[in-house]
């Protein structure tokens, strides 16, 4: 189960651009967010001013609860903004780590430990085995990082002519290949 290099390539490609495209979507939201928190400063510097100025009890109050509303979304959007602070962390490198389990999972199997091992089932095939009292041991599925890996294999295993004890003539192998 050894993916192609050009399997792994396009996999890297893809896996890069979405992290990308999502890298930039967080950014851009915590601009908005920021530009928000700008926002709802200025507004309530300005309802502070009117409070200042209103001599209406009812008019203070209002402004008041106007102002306590406004803390209450700017607290929320500060912590918004803290959680989409983005570590300072070489995702490159994780996912080299992630593709060199991916292209010989089998050299973590032959030189790991139990714990590794058993990661190494859970990532390869994701659902728990299933047994029969009367088939047995049922099919397992493998993750779709495996099933992409391993489509290579599947193509190359059509290549092989179909031939029986006898040679296969040009016409056989023409009409095994059509359907």
């Amino acid at each position: 189960m050894t993916p192609t290099s050009g399997i792994l390539k396009l996999l890297k490609a893809i896996v890069l651009d979405v992290w990308k495209t999502k890298m930039t979507d967080v950014e851009a939201g915590k601009t908005d967010k920021q530009s928000r928190l700008k926002k709802i400063k200025t507004e309530q510097k300005k309802l502070l001013q009117n409070i200042r100025k209103a001599s209406n009890g009812i008019v203070r109050k209002a402004f008041e609860d106007e102002v306590a509303e406004l803390d209450k979304e700017r607290i929320l959007l500060e912590q918004a903004v803290e959680k989409t602070n983005t570590r300072n962390f070489d995702f490159e490198k994780g996912l080299e780590q992630v593709f060199a389990f991916i292209e010989n999972p089998y050299e973590i199997w032959t030189t790991g430990d139990f714990a590794q091992k058993r990661m190494v089932l859970k990532l390869v095939f994701p659902k728990q085995f299933s047994y029969d009292r009367i088939t047995g041991v049922g099919t397992l599925k493998m993750s779709l990082p495996f099933k992409l890996a391993s489509h290579s294999e599947r193509q190359k295993t059509s290549l092989v002519e179909v031939a029986g004890i006898e040679p296969a003539s040009e016409e056989e192998t023409y009409n095994c290949l059509r359907s």
